[in-house]
């Protein structure tokens, strides 16, 4: 049995509902690549960077915000650095400005392998960058960085998302134990044949996140990684699969970032986001279980439902909110949803 999945079946037994997103850090450290975890507080984002953080036996470094004037005091620690970074909670970074400047330069770093500052006050290089980031990020605070200027231009195709929606339904306080071997090397793996149909079904889910080119790139290095943990110098069906599952979830990405023209800055719908949470955790929540979980009260839960009304809709009198059949749909094309 392929690590992962053994590793997933594992997680799935204690930590139910967390095992994807488990698979997918596990796949990102591995590939090199900055990643950020959307969903709200208590769905097990630290839980499972706390996992993966204490499984990696490299250098690992924990910030919870970057500028450039502090990068600069890192530029030893950062040169030739292979390891992880983790910021476990994006809403330490303080202001937006703050959070902006972080993702761009982890960005930056895991994609370029370097960043640059040539300033009046600053002067300094950061190169053979080779580590990895894993951002954990409420919706919230994760609108401010897609509706910057940078989210389109260097943020967008350089990190990778996952869009986390599953709250523990029966909470486990122990951690995630990962007890896998650190495989070979990406770099030992053969490149997958970008012309067979499993590589063009996988890059066709990856097009919901990236450009065409961008995205071929984060799927040959996602394939690697994961025949890497298994051994393996050559790309086989499971890995395609792996990878798919993965990735699944992008397919919220053009729901929940939205844009009203062409040319103009998307918006993070933190409020349908939030809804889908609650909708793909227990089905059909009640209205008491909504408020308790965001600490809101009744009347603005019924002006968002107004405003959503084409995604949920209250029922029984309005003691539980339903998806609508849009919904059901959209949750099961991201795996989400089981009937």
């Amino acid at each position: 049995m392929h690590p992962l999945v053994k590793l997933r079946n594992q997680v799935k037994k204690t930590h139910k509902g967390l095992e994807n997103l488990v698979m997918f850090e596990m796949l990102c450290v591995k590939a090199k690549k900055c990643c950020f975890v959307v969903a709200p507080s208590g769905t097990g984002k630290s839980t499972v960077s706390n996992a993966v953080s204490e499984w990696y036996g490299g250098k690992k470094l924990k910030v919870d915000v970057l500028t450039r004037t502090g990068l600069k005091y890192l530029v030893t620690t950062l040169t030739g650095f292979d390891g992880l970074i983790v910021v476990d909670d994006y809403a330490k970074c303080g202001t937006d400005y703050a959070r902006k400047l972080t993702a761009v330069m982890l960005a930056e770093l895991c994609f370029s392998h370097y960043f640059e500052v040539h300033t009046a006050k600053e002067n300094y290089v950061i190169q053979d960058f080779f580590g990895s980031a894993i951002i954990n990020a409420q919706p919230v605070v994760f609108n401010a960085i897609v509706r910057s200027d940078e989210w389109e231009g260097a943020i967008r195709d350089k990190v990778l998302r996952y869009y986390h929606l599953l709250r523990p339904v029966k909470p486990n306080l122990e951690p995630i134990v990962i007890d896998i071997d650190e495989g070979i090397s990406i770099s030992d793996v053969k490149a997958p044949n970008e012309k067979s149909e499993a590589f063009q079904i996988v890059l066709r889910i990856a097009r919901e996140l990236f450009s065409t080119a961008r995205a071929r790139i984060h799927v040959k290095d996602l394939l690697k990684a994961s025949a890497a943990y298994d051994g393996r110098n050559k790309v086989k069906r499971i890995d395609y699969k792996i990878v798919a599952t993965c990735l699944r979830q992008a397919h919220l990405e053009k729901y929940v970032l939205v844009k009203k023209g062409f040319e103009t800055k998307r918006n993070f719908d933190h409020d349908l986001y939030c809804l889908l949470v609650e909708l793909a955790t227990y089905k059909e929540p009640t209205v008491e279980q909504v408020c308790l979980n965001y600490g809101i009260a009744k009347e603005f839960l019924d002006s968002v439902v107004l405003t959503l009304r084409d995604y949920v809709y209250y029922k029984n009198s309005p003691r539980k909110l339903a998806p609508t059949k849009k919904t059901i749909q959209i949750l099961k094309e991201a795996g989400y949803y089981e009937h």
